[in-house]
């Protein structure tokens, strides 16, 4: 009886992609491994990459239909344009040997792990089935220098972490990683900049679910003096005061850089330091406490992501 129990408990496996490397790896109860075509899956994707780095949409058409033989008959003229969605081929599988979450996949621990490691390697990551929207980093699009063993270290105590927490937060957490990969696409420095305080506000939220309530409210212009300090983060305040004032200008009066939506730049490229800002959040509020996750956030250029001892 007790092996025919053994039987029933539930292993997924998803494919994903795509992932530009060969990342292996595993833990109790998951597997991240490459697909045997790998390899023929990246000289696809890599001929159809743009110079910059991202694959996007590829162009879609309007065609004439004969109903009476069921064939195109030819192409409408000037009705090319770029999909909406489209597919990416997978290049890995993950297996899950009693998951957590089975009702719904976009919130499932299989989601959790892909966009972790999206979130890791700088890129944006979706299982087999589902499409993109808009274009996609192949080329990694953040400044983490990471070791695979670090990675599935971090996503090890990332998955442990998660897997106690209720259906409604592992939801939102979800969601901030999922967003937080999806940011580091956006061109617009307003755009950017405007999800990545989204995702930072997404944070506070969880944070606030997690620890007891201050004794006073925490205001927007507080909340990223209060996260650094409450996780010992690094950080420059003249910056933190100038990003409190990009972000009323942009949300109460529809401004960017003082100046119309599109026709400004920042000088601090606002956008960017709170994408790293979030990074180093997004490790903290799981609890690991890595030097990276330390250190400053205004500074450009490689960060180690470092193996975080407890």
């Amino acid at each position: 009886m007790f092996f025919l129990f053994q039987m029933l408990i539930p292993t997924t496996k998803h494919e994903f992609g795509f992932l530009p490397n060969e990342f292996e790896g595993s833990f109790d109860g998951v597997i991240i491994s490459v697909k045997p075509d790998f390899k023929e899956t990246s000289e696809w994707v890599n001929t159809r990459t743009n110079i910059d780095g991202y694959f996007y949409p590829p162009l879609v058409a309007t065609y004439e239909f004969d109903p009476d033989n069921e064939k195109t008959r030819k192409k409408v003229s000037n009705s090319e344009k770029p999909a909406t969605v489209f597919h990416l081929p997978p290049s890995h599988f993950v297996v899950v040997n009693k998951p957590v979450s089975l009702n719904d996949p976009k919130v499932s621990d299989e989601a959790l792990i892909i966009h972790a490691l999206g979130f890791l390697f700088g890129t944006t990551l979706q299982f087999k089935e589902w499409r993109f929207v808009g274009r996609v980093p192949i080329k990694k699009n953040n400044s983490l220098l990471i070791r695979n063993d670090t990675a599935i270290h971090f996503i090890e105590h990332l998955y442990s972490w998660w897997t106690t927490l209720d259906p409604s937060l592992q939801t939102k957490v979800i969601n901030i990683i999922y967003l937080h990969t999806k940011a580091c696409s956006i061109k617009s420095e307003w755009e950017s900049f405007s999800l990545q305080y989204m995702i930072l506000d997404a944070i506070f939220n969880v944070y606030s679910h997690l620890h007891p309530p201050p004794p006073r409210r925490i205001g927007h212009a507080k909340r990223i003096l209060f996260l650094c300090d409450y996780y010992g983060i690094a950080y420059e305040k003249n910056l933190v005061e100038e990003i409190c004032k990009a972000r009323n200008e942009l949300f109460h009066e529809a401004m960017w850089a003082d100046t119309i939506l599109g026709m400004g730049r920042s000088n601090r490229r606002f956008g960017r330091c709170l994408g790293r800002l979030n990074e180093k959040l997004i490790c903290s509020l799981s609890g690991y406490n890595n030097k990276f996750s330390k250190e400053a956030w205004h500074r450009m250029g490689w960060s180690s992501f470092d193996l975080f001892k407890s």
